[in-house]
């Protein structure tokens, strides 16, 4: 995982906070947003969030567990690929956040456009 946060130390936006049993991503948007990265040291799952001025708007997270024997060196490598590609798309791409009322609550949905097309933000870049 060292590797993987030596290459991202270069993406635009971000700074990296290297605390005693994790790394902190912190990646900030023009629109007004900053996504935290939170990455376990020896645990096999990581965490995003966005917050604005108002705070939380979204959160998600991935842990990485043996389904068909695989082995931990696999499952890391398999993390690190998708924090990779979930950075790298999130640094370049248009942020939108949007608010859907409900009955007493306001929803909030973050988008980004991938490839022209704006979607939900996901953990999963396909």
């Amino acid at each position: 995982m060292h590797d993987l946060i030596d290459r991202l130390r270069s993406t635009p936006n971000l700074s990296v906070i290297e605390m005693a049993n994790t790394w902190e991503l912190h990646i900030s948007k023009t629109e007004g947003l900053t996504f935290v990265i939170v990455i376990p040291h020896n645990v096999l799952e990581w965490f995003a969030t966005a917050r604005n001025s108002r705070g939380k708007v979204w959160s998600d997270w991935a842990d990485y567990y043996p389904i068909n024997n695989e082995t931990t060196e696999t499952l890391r490598a398999d993390m690190a690929s998708d924090i990779e590609s979930f950075v790298i798309a999130l640094s370049t791409s248009s942020i939108r956040v949007t608010e859907k009322k409900a009955l007493f609550k306001t929803k909030h949905c973050v988008d980004w456009k991938l490839n022209g097309n704006w979607q939900k933000i996901s953990l999963s870049v396909v």
